[in-house]
């Protein structure tokens, strides 16, 4: 609360006691006044059940609603401090982690895929040289030549040993952005670096084409300003959108 408004509020919270009070006395001596002190004790005792039930009354009030006021300052004091403590951890979660995560992925790429020997035959629907890794799908997608002559299983196995990385990259990067906006464009210029945004779109592509992490996606597309959708059949987020598409049918 802003220091004007909270003298504001004071004063008001004061000035609203008094004048009830005021007004509840003025009342009261027109009412039942003589003019000279009486020596009765009940009269004394009328006056004092009086001013509880009025001016009592009113200074509880204007209390409780003083009270409720420093409630509401405390809230919002703990909150911007729980929001600066996040901002605090997402910087160094960004600068002490991210690298070593960012790095292990790029690593990755690199890493030979494995397949269940039912997977086996279909890999000769890969249009392929050499091995198969994470690099040479995710940045390469048409290398499915038809997407039908793989199957679900295969295509799903190859995709998910391709993905977990790039994804687990994105998740943490969206993390961070969401508690501290301004780390993008640290973020971005370590991807390009690693030459890593790519591999973070083919991701997001695939979800956005498999529909089943709208969540996920709204968070990538929001914190990273990444596309709604990618309609060029062609491209290679496109090809990993029909991915995501035909592993959700």
């Amino acid at each position: 609360m802003k220091r004007g408004h909270k003298r504001w509020v004071y004063s008001l919270l004061v000035g609203g006691t008094m004048t009830v009070s005021a007004v509840a006395i003025g009342l009261y001596l027109y009412q039942f006044g003589g003019g000279e002190l009486d020596s009765d004790s009940s009269v004394w005792a009328d006056l004092g059940t009086y001013l509880s039930g009025t001016v009592g009354v009113a200074a509880v009030t204007f209390t409780l609603f003083a009270l409720i006021l420093t409630l509401k300052q405390q809230d919002a004091i703990i909150e911007a401090q729980d929001e600066e403590s996040r901002r605090g951890r997402a910087y160094e979660n960004a600068i002490q982690i991210f690298p070593k995560i960012l790095s292990s992925a790029h690593k990755d790429l690199q890493r030979h895929l494995s397949f269940d020997p039912g997977c086996v035959r279909d890999i000769a629907a890969l249009d392929h040289d050499g091995p198969i890794t994470p690099e040479s799908i995710l940045r390469h997608p048409n290398r499915f030549r038809v997407l039908g002559e793989v199957s679900p299983n295969c295509l799903r196995s190859i995709v998910n040993q391709s993905i977990g990385h790039p994804y687990r990259v994105t998740q943490f990067m969206v993390q961070q952005i969401h508690h501290a906006p301004e780390l993008f464009d640290y973020f971005d210029c370590l991807l390009d670096e690693y030459r890593y945004w790519d591999c973070v779109e083919a991701v997001y592509a695939y979800h956005v084409g498999s529909e089943q992490d709208d969540e996920f996606c709204y968070l990538v597309r929001s914190k990273l300003r990444m596309r709604l959708s990618y309609n060029d059949p062609v491209s290679v987020e496109g090809i990993w959108q029909r991915i995501g598409a035909k592993l959700n049918e």
